[in-house]
């Protein structure tokens, strides 16, 4: 038999294995995180929370409506970055004794934006803790003073939650499961609460962290020019042996980068980052996903569809598997699993957005991410 068909055989034979080793880590690892409907409220209102804003006027009224129920915040700090919608505006119509409203202005040299507008409103916390939410996360039934039970029954300095991804139009329901599920089984979620393993990192639409642990790290200013800030802060926390933790929940939800463009950017965000390490690595990464992805098809077009052949289940459990694995990041998420059967779609679209992101490294183009573009501000974690 022809030597490329072997080789074929072992490739796909690899893929199928890769994709169930992914579909175990992603249930194996939020299997063992906690569930915060299971804690009980904290009586004590003692959390200052930080929104940083730009051009968010869908979302900031809700966001600030559903905080304001929470009986665990003492203060909202509303951040705005720059915006040139009406965000400012909607935000200062909740301006009161217990919402301050505040703007950022000009962003300093050598800062991303977020990172400062978070850094700015920590500077008026003077709560016990910290919650730093995005724009667009809504919270219900007292799930911060869940957080704080939690927390303080963990011994927590930083806990994030994982909630609902809303997802609002179709290619965001294909899209958001398939994406949502490769971060969570690349890093598995109970590693990340495992003091003894080194995996870290936050969900930035909720991180509640201790105000001391926070200033003792150096806040946002430590990670001022990270992109990928929310990681690089639980990366730094876990590294100066602070007990940080994720937690499920469906008292939380976000979007994560709704639309075509805005998801290619957020992927390009978050790989840009590690390809500037080392070009080489990068292409020999961006090359293995393409082959995780495509040669069960591959192999499916080969085989003529012998059922009795071996490439032919293998090339189908290749497919069966990231079909699972999106159908159980959906039910998670609590988008609509049906559209789980178009996970290649997804897969397309996180290939490409890869390439390009490589592309972009070795030509030094700037990553454009809330309509502003980073060249040289892009730094390690």
């Amino acid at each position: 038999m022809n030597p490329l068909f072997y080789l074929l055989f072992l490739l796909v034979s690899l893929s199928s294995f890769f994709w169930l080793v992914l579909l175990y880590r992603f249930i194996k690892g939020f299997a063992n995180v906690p569930v915060l409907e299971r804690f009980e409220e904290d009586g004590e209102s003692c959390v200052t929370a930080v929104i940083p804003a730009r051009n968010e006027e869908r979302c900031i009224a809700q966001t600030i409506e559903s905080l304001l129920m929470q009986k665990a915040i003492s203060k909202i700090i509303v951040v705005d970055d720059c915006s040139n919608d009406d965000t400012l505006s909607i935000a200062k119509r909740y301006q009161s004794e217990r919402v301050l409203v505040l703007q950022t202005g000009e962003i300093p040299q050598g800062w991303v934006g977020k990172n400062y507008a978070c850094a700015l409103g920590a500077k008026f916390a003077n709560t016990p803790w910290i919650l730093f939410l995005d724009a667009d996360t809504f919270v219900k039934d007292q799930a911060v003073s869940k957080a704080l039970t939690l927390a303080k029954q963990k011994s927590l300095d930083a806990l994030s939650l994982s909630g609902e991804l809303r997802t609002h139009k179709v290619w965001d329901e294909i899209v958001t499961p398939f994406l949502y599920s490769l971060l969570n089984s690349f890093i598995k979620a109970s590693d990340v609460n495992d003091p003894s393993k080194g995996a870290a990192y936050f969900f930035g639409s909720f991180i509640l962290i201790k105000r001391s642990v926070y200033e003792a790290l150096g806040g946002h200013e430590a990670v001022k020019d990270k992109l990928v800030e929310d990681r690089a802060l639980a990366v730094l926390a876990k590294k100066n042996h602070f007990k940080i933790s994720l937690a499920r929940t469906s008292l939380v939800s976000a979007e994560y980068a709704p639309g075509v463009k805005n998801s290619v950017r957020a992927i390009e965000r978050v790989a840009r980052q590690s390809m500037q390490r080392d070009a080489k690595i990068a292409f020999g990464f961006c090359v293995a996903i393409s082959l995780l992805f495509f040669l069960p098809y591959l192999g499916l077009f080969f085989v003529e569809q012998d059922p009795t052949h071996l490439l032919f289940v293998f090339s189908v459990l290749g497919l069966l598997a990231p079909l699972a694995l999106s159908v159980k990041s959906a039910k998670m998420i609590r988008s609509n699993p049906l559209f789980a059967i178009l996970f290649p779609v997804a897969q397309a679209h996180f290939a490409f957005a890869l390439w390009l992101s490589f592309i972009k490294s070795v030509t030094n183009a700037p990553v454009i991410w809330r309509e502003r573009a980073y060249t040289k501000q892009i730094s390690k974690i």
